[in-house]
């Protein structure tokens, strides 16, 4: 093999690893911006939950305090 053809190996090896490191950048940057997309979808989940579980808790709140009326206390 000559330093010619040595070179061209080389070349033909180098641009590909720079092709997969640019694909590999390009889908760490997609997974990052999926990831931010759920941690803001999971936050306003989360958030929703939250309410309206305090709303339940509001109401069982008002329905004992019904009860307890009913019943005298």
């Amino acid at each position: 093999m000559t330093i010619d053809e040595r070179l061209e190996a080389l070349t033909q090896s180098l641009e590909l690893l720079a092709s997969i490191v640019a694909e590999n950048q390009k889908r760490q940057t997609l997974a990052e911006e999926r990831q931010a997309r759920f941690e803001e979808r999971y936050e306003r989940a989360e958030a929703a939950l939250q309410e309206r579980f305090m709303l339940l808790a509001e109401l069982l709140r008002s329905h004992d305090a019904r009860l307890d009326k009913l019943e005298g206390r």
